[in-house]
């Protein structure tokens, strides 16, 4: 797992660098219609998709969980609030959301367990102006459905640092 996010990593700043000369041909990616895969780091490490929509964006995660040891699936769509950029005056897009999703693991094991959350991300992201790569910060507090030998309902968060790459 170690060796593939590394790998990934390693393809998405190669193919970031040669856009990085393309001067004004590319101006952020945070606009309409516009779709970013890459690695979310955190208590679900995976693959992360982005779609944006102007002000609103649909994500989604599919990795391992290192709480738990468990295989996890989120998505939400996410709103935003705020250009934090334009606030501090800096460069690039730096988008504030705050969003509900839900989210479904499993457990495989002696017993096997599985359970749902709904979430609400809150994630800060910066896109650079010039090439297409945004990272950003994500935490989402929830709800937490546990379906084992009887319904136990629990708080649950997620929280994770990625970097995702805008085709």
């Amino acid at each position: 797992m170690k060796k593939t996010l590394a790998i990934l990593l390693v393809v998405m700043l190669s193919v970031s660098a040669l856009y990085a000369g393309l001067g004004d041909s590319y101006k952020g990616a945070s606009k309409k219609e516009a779709l970013a895969v890459g690695i979310n780091l955190g208590t679900n490490n995976g693959v992360a998709v982005n779609y944006g929509l102007g002000k609103f964006d649909l994500e989604g995660i599919l990795g391992f969980g290192i709480l738990n040891g468990t295989l996890d699936a989120e998505a939400a769509a996410n709103y935003k609030i705020l250009d934090l950029a334009k606030e501090l005056k800096i460069d690039g897009t730096m988008p504030l959301t705050v969003g509900f999703g839900g989210g479904l693991w499993a457990k495989f094991g002696q017993p096997f367990q599985m359970g749902l959350n709904a979430l609400v991300p809150v994630k800060v992201s910066y896109t650079f102006e010039d090439f297409p790569v945004n990272l950003y910060i994500r935490v989402a507090p929830g709800l937490g459905i546990q379906l084992v030998d009887s319904v136990k309902l629990s708080f649950a968060i997620q929280g994770s640092l990625g970097a995702t790459y805008n085709f």
